[in-house]
């Protein structure tokens, strides 16, 4: 059988959806009833959903599933992205970084599959919302709390700070009511659990010992080349 290839379909007008933060927020976090508490939405508003907006089949192209990009575009080039891919028994999300010169994005992360931890570190996530390209608004406030459920936190990380932040980020989305922002933000750090510290390497630049691209046991050299040459250029993009 001909393996079903991916096609990428933008649903950037999803992130003023409150029903999509409900999800992409539950996917997260896992909390019994979180839809219903904090989103006051029925398991009936969640099936639809999925079923409207995230369709596993590409009509009349029986060889593609479609994979629902979040694209957060940034200043100089750079790029990352969330995607939902709707591969027919083998749902996921991804994690890419990207620059226009490159032939293909990054991939660094995929959940679930055998590569899907976290990929990005607190800091890295912080850098890729505040380097999101003037005059994208909406995009710039969603790009946190999009990035975060794919967020590697150690003891080395502020949790105060981690929350502080991330509660600011979706105060600005205006999806869910400010008042249950006091026990969704705590909700969400807590189940994202604490891993081991990064480590710094000189020739690779950030690594880990998990299960995702960024452990220098599951890839190649020149993968981390990539890495270092985008959060290099993303750094001087928010520097000043």
């Amino acid at each position: 059988m001909e393996q079903l290839q991916p096609k990428r379909i933008d649903r950037s007008d999803l992130l003023t959806n409150s029903v999509f933060w409900a999800i992409h927020s539950y996917e997260q976090a896992r909390a019994d009833n979180w839809i219903e508490e904090f989103f006051h939405l029925s398991p009936d508003d969640h099936h639809a959903f999925w079923q409207q907006k995230f369709p596993n089949v590409v009509p009349g192209e029986p060889h593609l599933f479609p994979c629902y990009s979040f694209l957060l575009p940034l200043r100089d080039g750079y790029s990352a992205s969330v995607e939902y891919e709707a591969c027919p028994e083998d749902f996921g999300i991804a994690y890419y970084v990207h620059h226009r010169s490159w032939n293909s994005p990054i991939l660094l992360s995929r959940y679930p599959s055998a590569y899907d931890w976290p990929p990005f570190r607190w800091e890295e996530a912080v850098m890729i919302a505040e380097s999101v390209q003037d005059g994208a608004e909406g995009i710039r406030q969603a790009a946190l709390p999009l990035l975060f459920p794919g967020v590697w936190l150690t003891k080395d990380d502020s949790l105060d700070q981690v929350r502080i932040r991330l509660r600011s980020a979706w105060a600005d989305l205006r999806v869910v009511e400010q008042a249950h922002l006091d026990r969704m933000i705590p909700t969400m750090v807590e189940a994202q659990g604490i891993f081991e510290p990064w480590q710094y390497d000189a020739n690779l630049g950030w690594v880990n010992n998990g299960w995702n691209y960024r452990n220098p046991k599951r890839s190649a050299p020149a993968m981390f080349e990539r890495v270092k040459q985008f959060f290099a250029g993303v750094r001087r993009t928010t520097a000043g």
